[in-house]
């Protein structure tokens, strides 16, 4: 089987031209097919902010009502897509733009309403993998952003994390998947305030204690959950990282 590299990048780092050139760079020139995956959260609170709109989060988790599914629509689908696309085009890597609705990729279910109204966020149900397969056969990259559907007509907003983990892992099928989920500290840290304390190798066992012990809380928690469901479901390796480490491989490689 080929060897897949899924990149999975956020927000802050598009707020940053330079860094995020850098990772591009890096992408291009990461040998094989590969994916990119992307967020833009960032963008799409400040857009809201402009229009008169506060953007309403709990615990990280973006709470999507109707005006808030046209703006992250606007921001993911459209500008951050395209700006993306764009780049790496421009970098030599024939790159196409799509969103987990278009030819019925990624189909979910909108996510109820209790405990907690999340609005229009929708819960993969299934990823179709033979249509990605085919896009890569052409030594074409494709570039999600995590708008995703129903099946039914309905847009919604699903965690581009989320989004990562399953298209990885439904890949597996036909490659040997590497993943790496970019956020903004440079991997998993003992403590927080002291960026020596790097784990370099995190195993489930581990996560669980120091998530036990109060190390670890708040957004790292779903997307290391998902990290470890990938490594669960075949994906060979999964990378915790910033974009500086990401390049320098001082990060966390999660395990069994």
């Amino acid at each position: 089987m080929s060897s897949l590299f899924i990149l999975k990048i956020g927000g802050e780092l598009l707020q940053s031209l330079e860094k995020c050139d850098q990772v591009l760079q890096y992408f291009v020139a990461h040998q094989g097919p590969k994916i990119l995956v992307h967020g833009g959260g960032r963008d799409a609170s400040l857009l809201s902010e402009r229009m008169g709109m506060q953007p309403h989060l709990i615990d990280g988790r973006r709470v999507t009502d109707a005006p808030q599914l046209d703006v992250v629509t606007m921001v993911y689908a459209g500008k951050v897509n395209t700006q993306l696309v764009a780049r790496l085009n421009a970098l030599g890597q024939k790159a196409l733009g799509i969103n987990g609705s278009d030819l019925g990729i990624i189909t979910c279910d909108k996510r109820p309403n209790t405990p907690i109204d999340y609005g229009f966020v929708g819960d993969i149900r299934a990823v179709d993998g033979s249509v990605i397969n085919e896009l890569l056969k052409l030594g074409i990259t494709p570039v999600f952003s995590a708008i995703t559907s129903d099946g039914q007509g309905q847009l919604l907003n699903t965690n581009a994390d989320t989004v990562a983990t399953a298209v990885a892992t439904v890949l597996t099928l036909n490659h040997t998947v590497k993943l790496a989920l970019l956020m903004g500290i440079p991997g998993i840290l003992r403590d927080l305030e002291d960026s020596e304390s790097l784990i370099k190798k995190l195993d489930y066992v581990s996560y669980e204690e120091l998530k036990v012990s109060g190390a670890l809380s708040g957004g790292i928690l779903p997307k290391l959950h998902n990290g470890f469901q990938a490594i669960n479901n075949g994906v060979s390796e999964v990378i915790i990282a910033n974009e500086e480490t990401l390049i320098n491989h001082q990060n966390t490689l999660l395990c069994r």
